[in-house]
């Protein structure tokens, strides 16, 4: 009975959460408190597909959707270190200091902006532009560091 009460307690948490951060991000903040709905529009607030938040109702297969989704929305604030992973474990916290953070924004989907990043330095190996492409893997982004590679590996261990 107390998993169930945690469980309905953090999804509440979690849709108020998402109602603060979608009015931050500049969609109606009634969406993030409509279930079903507010994993649609946060599914396309990181760029993915909508029909992914159905994927939500398959058992198992649900859970990694769920963290995946948390991963993106934290990235598509320019979030690429530890708080991505933080996300996975209680996603309501993460996204409410998102909402709440005087410096943070939102950068748009994250998922469009490394596929534009990943082939803008692909066209630069193909081209032979080699300045250009030392410069783009120097300035990456996307790329984790070691600790958080580890970090990660262990906790979807531990979730899996």
């Amino acid at each position: 009975m107390s998993i169930i009460v945690f469980l309905a307690l953090s999804y509440l948490l979690l849709s108020i959460s998402l109602y603060f951060l979608f009015e931050k991000i500049g969609e109606a903040g009634w969406q993030g408190l409509v279930p079903g709905l507010n994993f649609v529009v946060w599914s396309k607030l990181v760029g993915r597909p909508a029909w992914w938040a159905a994927l939500l109702l398959i058992p198992i297969v649900g859970f990694f959707i769920y963290w995946g989704l948390c991963v993106d929305m934290v990235r598509s604030f320019r979030k690429y270190t530890l708080l991505g992973t933080i996300a996975v474990i209680y996603a309501p916290v993460s996204f409410l200091m998102l909402a709440f953070g005087k410096g943070e924004a939102y950068d748009g989907p994250t998922l469009m902006k490394e596929k534009e990043y990943k082939e803008a330095l692909e066209e630069a190996k193909k081209e032979g532009k080699e300045v250009k492409y030392r410069r783009l893997l120097a300035n990456n982004p996307y790329k984790k560091s070691g600790g958080r590679e580890w970090f990660e590996s262990i906790v979807f261990a531990v979730f899996a």
